[in-house]
């Protein structure tokens, strides 16, 4: 069997492309990070059309390490992601509030998002925890629940999963990398109004979930191994206070393992499901992206040799280049 690419869509800004990262389980919009300095958030759709566009100034910068930033484009708002604190910022660009916090250490940052609600949320640096998840108040950003997260990480991204759950993939080049699942509470009198799923690992990256949010890919931090996981249905999850007494730990049972090919690559933490395969990329001398079937044959890919992998609708799945942004499908022959 043959697995090429086709380009569904494309753009070409004439600009780095970076930080894209999907606004909703449905992937029917994208935030990314473009401009000649880096300094202009949008939000696209699917085929890549601009919806919303906000230039950081304020003496912001988004690409300066501080973290994976938010755009909620039918409400014409930004959530950034900062080094001492959270900006929203209004349909023109205007600074709505600022969420101050505990300066991340150097080499470490947060990341922001919205709710299936359209609810401010974001990982800060906390100065008793190591960090925090914190649900904001949409009219004045202050914190209206909290959830400890034990961990200092050098790179956390939001990845959005049907039923409300969002989970959190700590595992940029760190000593550890976690993950966590965090949503609303049943009841707004249960503690902080928090719900938090700790995975119970430390040398796994979260990298995608399906459309059905029934399954998980994680890629070892050693990048030897790549694993398709089930998510607990039906899982309870544990309020903060009950993560301050035990870890809990739920079973993410293993449905298929992917080891790398013995030619000297390793699996990049980037990895995402397209259909009836993933589309992963494998880092090294022979470098490239690949496409794994349901068997575990592992299929190379031409197009692109190499970029920024961030899983799509349906079937498809993007790439960040420096030449652009593409929207691909795999087409198998």
């Amino acid at each position: 069997m043959r697995i090429d690419t086709e380009i569904v869509a494309e753009i070409r800004p004439g600009e780095g492309v970076g930080g894209v990262v999907a606004n909703d389980s449905g992937r029917s919009s994208f935030t990314a990070v473009c401009g000649g300095n880096q300094d202009r958030l949008v939000a696209l759709d699917a085929n890549l059309r601009e919806l919303a566009g906000w230039r950081t100034c304020h003496g912001l910068s988004v690409l300066d390490g501080y973290g994976w930033h938010a755009t909620s484009p039918g409400q014409g708002l930004a959530l950034i992601s900062g080094p001492d604190s959270v900006v929203l910022l209004d349909r023109a660009g205007k600074v709505a509030w600022r969420h101050e916090h505990t300066p991340w250490p150097r080499g470490c940052s947060g990341c922001a998002w919205f709710d299936l609600a359209g609810k401010p949320y974001a990982v800060v640096s906390d100065v008793s925890d190591g960090c925090a998840v914190r649900r904001l108040d949409l009219e004045s950003g202050e914190s209206l629940a909290a959830a400890p997260l034990m961990a200092v990480p050098a790179g956390i991204h939001p990845v959005h999963q049907p039923g409300g759950w969002v989970g959190l993939s700590e595992g940029e080049g760190q000593d550890a990398a976690r993950a966590w699942w965090i949503r609303p509470a049943d009841r707004a009198t249960e503690g902080t109004g928090l719900r938090v799923i700790d995975a119970g690992w430390d040398d796994w990256v979260l990298s995608d979930v399906d459309p059905s949010g029934s399954r998980v890919i994680t890629t070892s931090h050693d990048g030897g191994r790549l694993l398709v996981r089930s998510f607990p249905r039906g899982l309870r999850g544990r309020t903060a206070e009950e993560m301050r007494l035990v870890r809990h730990l739920p079973e993410f049972a293993v449905l298929q393992a992917v080891h790398v090919p013995d030619d000297g690559c390793f699996w990049h933490e980037m990895a995402c499901f397209a259909g009836d395969f993933i589309v992963a990329k494998l880092d090294g001398p022979a470098g490239r992206f690949v496409a794994i079937d349901r068997d575990g044959v592992i299929h190379r890919l031409d197009d692109p040799d190499d970029g920024w992998l961030v899983g799509g609708p349906d079937d498809t799945w993007f790439a960040a280049t420096s030449a652009g942004f593409r929207r691909y499908r795999l087409l198998a022959s």
